[in-house]
Parts: structure tokens; sequence; C-alpha cells
């Protein structure tokens, strides 16, 4: 599969690769190039950026309309990818109980960084992906 980023080959249903995440995890795997709002059917969808010449911002729906639901986000271009909530104070990240928006904008760091969003009915939580988020040089994703 050449647009998992994350995988070498694809391992047979129910196995893991070093990272922890199933091979057959993503529903499809779509790649956004301008701003794109979230629907009911993209949960389970790895988003990229590639092929994006600027910043590209995702929206995601209210989180109480879609619990249990997941989405990830894995940057590819060097341009800022960020995800937002409907709402503002919707979303659980690192020391952030009431973020509304997350990025990845350093400069020169944004290739290879991914995010996990998974909905509990109330919020957003925000699971870097392990093995990608770089935690040097700025290459993290931070409130926006």
């Amino acid at each position: 599969n050449t647009h998992a980023a994350w995988m070498l080959s694809r391992p047979e249903k129910g196995n893991t690769n070093m990272t922890g995440l199933h091979a057959n995890e993503f529903e499809a795997i779509e790649a956004k190039t301008a701003d794109y709002r979230c629907v009911r059917t993209d949960h389970g969808k790895l988003f990229t950026n590639r092929g994006a010449g600027g910043a590209v911002v995702v929206t995601l729906p209210a989180p109480g309309t879609c619990e249990g639901e997941h989405v990830t986000l894995f940057t590819i271009a060097a341009q800022d990818f960020t995800v937002k909530t409907a709402a503002a104070s919707q979303m659980v990240l690192f020391n952030d109980a009431t973020a509304s928006s997350i990025a990845i904008t350093a400069a020169g760091s944004e290739i290879g960084n991914g995010i996990k969003l998974i909905s509990d009915g109330t919020s957003w939580l925000v699971l870097p992906m392990p093995g990608y988020l770089r935690a040097t040089s700025g290459a993290t994703w931070a409130n926006a």
C-alpha cells in the first residue's frame, strides 16, 4: 500500500506493526489538499496532506454525534496541518482539557508526524501516533 506511510508491508488482519497500529485499522486513506469539514462517513479514515501546496485545516464534527469514532491525520507535505473542532473547547490534548484545535506548524519539521483523534461523546481525545511524534526541534502537534 503506497499510501500507508507507516508500514512497509501489510500484515494479516489482527497483526500489528511495531507502532502498535493495525494495518487494517483505516477504512480509507485520503489526501486533503484544501480545508475540509469531516462528515459521519469519514470516521475511521486516515487523512494526509499529500500534495498540499499550502496549509490545510480539517474540521471535526461535534463529538456527541460520533462517540467511539476516530480519525487519524498524518503529515506528508511540508505544510501546516491543523485539525479543529466545530465548536470551542471540544478537544483534549496534552495539558489542555479545553482545546479547540491542534496543529503541526514547525517549519522544516512537519513531515512524518501523526495523531489519532477519538470521540468519547464529550470531547475529541488527541493521541500522538507512537513512533512518529517528534519531541525535538519543535516538531510537535501543539494547541493552535
